[in-house]
Formats: C-alpha cells, sequence, structure tokens
C-alpha cells in the first residue's frame, strides 16, 4: 500500500518508519518560515506564540496548533491516524490534544498537528522535532441505525456498568 504526501515547504522532514520493524511512521514539526504558532491557554483563550530561530516555546498546560509542512493524498476508504509518541508523553508531558488524531480520505489541507504540554514546565519545540506518529487505516463501510430493543445480555462474566472488569 502506498501513502503519498506532498510537501508545501522545502526542507520538510518525509514520514518515515524508525526501524523495520515500526508500526508507525513518525511525524514532525516544521517550523522553518513560520512566524507564529496559535495556542490556547488554560481558559481557553487564543494566544500567538512567536516562532524565534526554527522554535517554539509552549507554555505549561498550554494546546498548541503545529505544522507538520505535509498535506497526505490518503487514499479512499483508508485514513490517517496519529497517535502520541510515548517517550514524549513520558518525559515531556507533551501529547496529542485529541489522544488520537483522524485524517479523512477527503481533507487536502495541512496536516496540522495538535499538541499539549501536561507539564509544569515550558516545552521547547525545534523544527525538525518528531512530535507524533501516524497509520493508514484501512476504513470498515458500516451503517449505523436505532434499534427499538435494547442490546441483551451476552453472558460474558460482566457484572456491573463501566469499569467493572477492575480495568
Amino acid at each position: 500500500m502506498l501513502l503519498e504526501y506532498y510537501a508545501l515547504r522545502n526542507n520538510v522532514i518525509p514520514p518515515k518508519f524508525a526501524t523495520n520493524g515500526s508500526a508507525c511512521f513518525d511525524l514532525h514539526a516544521h517550523l522553518a518560515g513560520v512566524e507564529i504558532i496559535k495556542a490556547y491557554d488554560t481558559k481557553n483563550h487564543s494566544v500567538i506564540l512567536e516562532v524565534k530561530r526554527n522554535a517554539v516555546t509552549i507554555p505549561p498546560y498550554h494546546r498548541a496548533i503545529i505544522n507538520s509542512g505535509i498535506i497526505f493524498d490518503i487514499p479512499r476508504g483508508f485514513s490517517v491516524r496519529l497517535h502520541n509518541r510515548s517517550g514524549l508523553s513520558l518525559k515531556n508531558g507533551v501529547k496529542l490534544v485529541n489522544q488520537e488524531a483522524v485524517i479523512d480520505h477527503d481533507y487536502i489541507e495541512e496536516t496540522m498537528i495538535l499538541i499539549e504540554n501536561t507539564s509544569e514546565l515550558p516545552f521547547y519545540l525545534k523544527n525538525e522535532d518528531r512530535i507524533c506518529q501516524g497509520e493508514l487505516v484501512r476504513n470498515e463501510s458500516i451503517q449505523v441505525r436505532e434499534t427499538k430493543r435494547r442490546p441483551e445480555d451476552r453472558n460474558s462474566g460482566r457484572n456491573g456498568g463501566m469499569g467493572s472488569t477492575g480495568a
């Protein structure tokens, strides 16, 4: 399967798999030529973060919209899913705002990566830093409809509602 992309600017780091066994490809921040980043503070106010020397500092507990510099050409019947990078989340408290981003095949604009600094410390993001990972996912064609009867017990051993398995 082939996933093509278009580089919007020069020197965009291509999406690539870190190892032969990687399930997902890495996506990088593309801050070269970018002057400002739109962000939101803890009170959901829009703030502007200045990009200096191809880097930006994301204050604690702020959410920011980061350029990738690429547009995916996603095949019909597929989507691209973006996921957190575990090391970035664990070591820096930086994660995707929506935990998993879904990019539909008919979206043909720049892939923007929504990140959140959940740490008490500012996060310094540099051009070309890896900030998330992506995968091409085949979409199942389904229909959703209402039923007039409540689903019956499936004898799965569940005793209780959400969280009742102890997980």
